[in-house]
C-alpha cells in the first residue's frame, strides 16, 4: 500500500532510557534503536551520545522489533499493527513512503538477505514468512509468503539464514532447520526445557 510521502518532523528523543530496546543495529553510517516499549525507533551517527541527541525516525509504532535495510529502503515491523513501515531516507531526516497493513501473526523479526535481495518478515505466532522485493526504483512489494505449518500457534521470535538453510529458534521444544527456498523441513535439532524459548541463533 502507498502512504503519502511524510517526513517526519526533527525529533529528538524525548526518554532519559531505553524501555526493552530489541535491536540496536548500524546502517551505512548511521546507528538505529529500535525502543520497543516507548514505540519508537531512534538513531544517531554515534554511540557515545546522551539519549536526549539521538533523533526519532517514527514513534507512529506500536511495539515494533526490528529495522532492516538494503541501503536504500528501511523496513520496520510495526508489531501490534500488524503493518510493515518503509521509510526512505531524505538527507537528514526519513520520509514514511510506503506500509503494507493486515500482517496478521504479529510481524516481529525482519532481515535484508543481500545474497537473494529480499527482506524476509517473520510473523512470531503464525509461523508465516512474508517477502518483499524492490523494484528499481524505491518502491517496495510483497513478492511471496511461505509458511512452517507446525510453527503456527507457537511463538517463535526469530529465525537465521545460514549457506542453503533458514534456522529458526525453538518455541515448540526444537531447533528448525529447513530449505530456504521451499520452507520444507529438513531437521530438527531437540532443545531441552531449560533453554527453550530462546531469542536468537547464530554461528
Amino acid at each position: 500500500i502507498a502512504a503519502s510521502a511524510i517526513a517526519m518532523e526533527e525529533k529528538y528523543n524525548p526518554y532519559s532510557d531505553l524501555s526493552i530496546p530489541t535491536q540496536i543495529v548500524k546502517i551505512l553510517d548511521t546507528y538505529f534503536i529500535v525502543d520497543c516499549y516507548h514505540n519508537q525507533v531512534i538513531y544517531n551517527d554515534n554511540l557515545t551520545d546522551p539519549l536526549s541527541e539521538w533523533r526519532v525516525m517514527t514513534d507512529e509504532m506500536a511495539m515494533g522489533h526490528t529495522i532492516a535495510s538494503d541501503g536504500e529502503v528501511y523496513l520496520i515491523d510495526d508489531t501490534e499493527n500488524e503493518r510493515i513501515m518503509i521509510f526512505e531516507r531524505s538527507q537528514d531526516k526519513f520520509v514514511f513512503s510506503q506500509q503494507f497493513t493486515g500482517i496478521t501473526g504479529r510481524p516481529h523479526y525482519i532481515i535484508y538477505d543481500e545474497a537473494s535481495e529480499t527482506f524476509y518478515a517473520w510473523c512470531s505466532v503464525s509461523g508465516e514468512m512474508y517477502l518483499f522485493k524492490r523494484d528499481d526504483g524505491n518502491s517496495v512489494y510483497l513478492a511471496e509468503i511461505k509458511s512452517i505449518p507446525e510453527l503456527d500457534r507457537i511463538y517463535v521470535r526469530s529465525f537465521t539464514i545460514m549457506d542453503d538453510g533458514i534456522y529458526f529458534v525453538s518455541g515448540g521444544g526444537s531447533i528448525i532447520q529447513a530449505d530456504l527456498d521451499t520452507f520444507s523441513v529438513t531437521k530438527r535439532y531437540p532443545v531441552p526445557n531449560e533453554i527453550s524459548g530462546m531469542v536468537q541463533i547464530s554461528r
